[in-house]
């Protein structure tokens, strides 16, 4: 059994317990956590309550950055809608004064 198989074994409260702890100490905070543990995805991240697997960090981190990239897409693009929107009032203004 490989160390993927063993994660999807573990029962999910104790995934939830490793998820919240990631959630508390936050994104920055676990990413420098995850530069000083072992090289290996079977590697486990020490610093916490409890070591953690290195697979199951990584894949928080990057489920993480997604979240945070569609936040910032989402972002910009109700900056640019809400620009054109006050273009084309100023615009209809204009005409209209």
């Amino acid at each position: 059994m490989d160390r993927h198989e063993w994660l999807l074994l573990v029962a999910d409260d104790k995934k939830d317990a490793w998820r919240g702890e990631l959630v508390r100490r936050g994104l920055e905070n676990v990413k420098l956590k995850l530069m000083a543990a072992g090289v290996e995805r079977g590697a486990v991240v020490r610093g916490f309550e409890q070591p953690i697997p290195r697979d199951f960090v990584e894949d928080w981190v990057f489920a993480e950055e997604q979240k945070a990239s569609q936040k910032r897409r989402r972002t910009i693009w109700a900056i640019v809608v809400g620009a054109g929107i006050i273009a084309v009032l100023t615009g209809l203004h204009a005409i209209f004064e």
